[in-house]
């Protein structure tokens, strides 16, 4: 929508987004101005695990992305997470998130694997 060229923070936390739906998402001309982009994982409903079970893909998709040059801070985080060492990886290492200066990947499996990509 041609309307998110105005927007400049974007919460999308709880909407049960799929690994496709957030490929599309970054696909979208109009995210140029936003500066930060929920996407972690959660629902109300404790027993809905399936909710936003995003995956290392999502996260490539975030870290490729070409029209996301404001961004600053990104969510991935949740209970639910799906993400491995090697999604945040993809984000932490990638040239086009050089200016994140928030990354939320907590409630995650965690572990030296996550460490790791910090040092």
């Amino acid at each position: 929508s041609e309307h998110l060229a105005f927007v400049t923070r974007l919460n999308l936390n709880r909407c049960q987004l799929t690994d496709a739906g957030v490929e599309l998402l970054v696909t979208s001309p109009y995210l140029t101005r936003v500066v930060q982009l929920g996407l972690n994982r959660g629902s109300s409903d404790p027993l809905d695990k399936d909710v936003n079970r995003l995956t290392d893909a999502a996260a490539v998709a975030v870290a490729g992305a070409d029209n996301l040059p404001a961004l600053v801070d990104l969510g991935l985080g949740g209970p639910y997470q799906k993400l491995t060492a090697a999604g945040v990886r993809a984000v932490v290492e990638s040239p086009k998130r050089a200016g994140l200066v928030e990354l939320d990947v907590s409630a995650g499996p965690g572990g030296p694997g996550f460490a790791d990509v910090f040092r």
